[in-house]
């Protein structure tokens, strides 16, 4: 579960209102085939925000705030950061962005980077795209064994390496990590890499179900919402999501 940080203005109707405002409000949200989240309004009265207050509320929910853009944090509460989903995005978005192009896979490769073996059970809708598959992974026993079931199932190999070796370049590479700037195919990615002649598509909007997205408070980024419902609520249905574009 996590917190929707929203922010009110001191409420000025009624004397009781006026100089003893309700300082922080509850409301708990229902998620369709996940755990509820909340959301947790706080009244600014005289420009300060109750955020001790809060703490204490929220408990250990405090450490996982999803917060308006602009507002920062107080009392020793932390905004929410994705650890997976983001990566989800990537790939997915990728994967179709490239199915889109209808290019010739002969001759093609591409390199996945994959420190914690996030793609083990994804990784063969590349293999149907390119005639040489790398990955550069942490986890290179999962790997060797999906490598073996590619094999069977296709006929094609899958080259896994460590992370520890060279950068093995390619015609296009997927990675949220930095890649060495004299890279010059085509990179997958939602860093700041920069590349001095490769081309750099980094990724950026999606687009929720209806029934998720109608329950993003205002001013809350929906990237940072959808990954709060994948990780937090288990709201597997969103693993699914890619990045809308490319560019």
């Amino acid at each position: 579960m996590f917190i929707c940080i929203e922010i009110a203005a001191n409420e000025t109707v009624g004397w009781r209102r006026r100089f003893f405002p309700k300082k922080i409000r509850w409301r708990r949200v229902e998620v369709p085939r996940g755990k509820p989240f909340f959301i947790m309004t706080l009244t600014q009265y005289r420009g300060k925000l109750p955020w001790k207050a809060a703490a204490k509320a929220a408990g250990p929910l405090g450490k996982a705030l999803l917060l308006p853009q602009g507002v920062v944090a107080g009392g020793g509460m932390k905004a929410f950061s994705a650890e997976v989903f983001p990566e989800l995005l990537l790939f997915n978005g990728a994967v179709r962005h490239l199915t889109s192009l209808g290019f010739d896979p002969v001759g093609q490769t591409v390199t996945l980077f994959d420190s914690r073996g996030i793609f083990v059970r994804r990784v063969d809708s590349l293999v149907r795209l390119f005639s040489c598959v790398r990955v550069v992974t942490g986890c290179q026993e999962i790997y060797e064994k999906a490598a073996e079931k590619i094999m069977e199932r296709y006929g094609a190999s899958l080259i896994v390496t460590d992370t520890t070796g060279e950068f093995p370049g390619g015609s296009v590479v997927i990675s949220s990590q930095r890649v060495p700037v004299t890279f010059s195919g085509t990179l997958y990615t939602d860093s700041q890499t920069e590349l001095l002649s490769g081309r750099v598509l980094r990724g950026g909007g999606i687009t929720l179900p209806q029934e998720y997205d109608s329950l993003c408070p205002q001013g809350i980024d929906k990237v940072d919402f959808a990954a709060a419902l994948y990780e937090k609520c288990g709201v597997e249905a969103l693993a699914e999501l890619g990045y809308d574009s490319f560019g």
